[in-house]
């Protein structure tokens, strides 16, 4: 007789279950509709066309129906919103080399919020609807 191999959950199944939020990008964030964008963290992510590594902020949402979603935010547009650049890592000295990469800190008095996000253009843009 043939041994059964008991029925192991998803990484999905494990992850909703343990309360942790799925990693979704800007795409998947519009379809959804107005969410509620809670909080926000330094972070970085390559970029998938350079392979550089860009700062930006990976930032935590919720939808009315309470499913948690975490993604990167790299873009100019939205980090002008989310964020401020750090001023611990800008350089005062005349002679100082610039920073190339700076890093942002998420703005304090926003969070949190709810929008939507959308295309303007070639840039994604915060809506209310």
């Amino acid at each position: 007789m043939a041994a059964t191999t008991p029925k192991v959950r998803s990484f999905s199944e494990a992850a909703r279950e343990a309360g942790l939020p799925v990693v979704v990008d800007r795409d998947f964030i519009s379809e959804l509709g107005p969410v509620i964008w809670v909080s926000a963290r330094p972070a970085q992510a390559k970029n998938p066309q350079t392979g550089d590594k860009g700062n930006g902020l990976m930032v935590d949402i919720v939808t009315d129906d309470g499913v948690a979603y975490t993604s990167f935010i790299g873009n100019v547009a939205l980090l002008q919103v989310l964020g401020e650049i750090d001023s611990t890592n800008v350089l005062d000295e005349p002679d100082a080399e610039p920073v190339p990469n700076r890093y942002f800190v998420p703005r304090e008095d926003i969070f949190p919020f709810r929008a939507t996000i959308k295309k303007s253009g070639r840039t994604w843009v915060f809506a209310d609807e």
